[in-house]
């Protein structure tokens, strides 16, 4: 799908290109790695082996990310990346934020989906590709040629294709 929401997109806006690539590649690692309550759990010794750089290092750019930032625009927490909760492990205080604009734009792209899908079922078009549809429904749905005789006997579902 195409504009799909990135989490790390509110990154290149962010207060964080300010604190040097480091700092913004170990966020990143976190971000990428949290749970759905938005913790983490991550020993930066693995970092600092996978990325062949001191432990040190690893650690004050994590310092960075924990101190206030009076430059953020997030002003909770002072504007900290990450708040320590116990060894190797953090909290993303904007977790919650970024999480909810992904849901509401995820439910945005299901919804334009389904549609299109009514519209292209409508007008007679193929509800994969929206090529005009030929002869009766298969398997409950308007295809074209090129889906009707898909070999997975499915109509021709793309991988990405969005389920009913």
């Amino acid at each position: 799908m195409s504009n799909q929401f990135n989490p790390l997109f509110p990154l290149t806006n962010s207060s964080l290109l300010f604190e040097g690539p480091l700092a913004l590649a170990v966020f990143s690692v976190f971000m990428s790695c949290a749970d759905r309550n938005g913790e983490v759990n991550l020993n930066p010794a693995v970092l600092a082996e996978a990325w062949k750089m001191p432990l040190e290092e690893v650690w004050a750019a994590i310092r960075k990310l924990e101190g206030p930032d009076p430059r953020s625009r997030t002003k909770a927490h002072d504007g900290r990346r990450l708040i320590r909760i116990g060894e190797c492990m953090w909290e993303l205080p904007s977790h919650e934020k970024w999480r909810g604009v992904a849901s509401a734009e995820r439910a945005r792209e299901l919804a334009a989906e389904r549609q299109r899908r009514k519209r292209a079922r409508l007008a007679g078009h193929c509800e994969v590709c929206d090529s005009p549809a030929v002869g009766e429904p298969v398997n409950g749905r308007r295809v074209c040629t090129a889906h009707a005789f898909a070999d997975d006997g499915d109509a021709g579902a793309a991988e990405d294709d969005v389920p009913f």
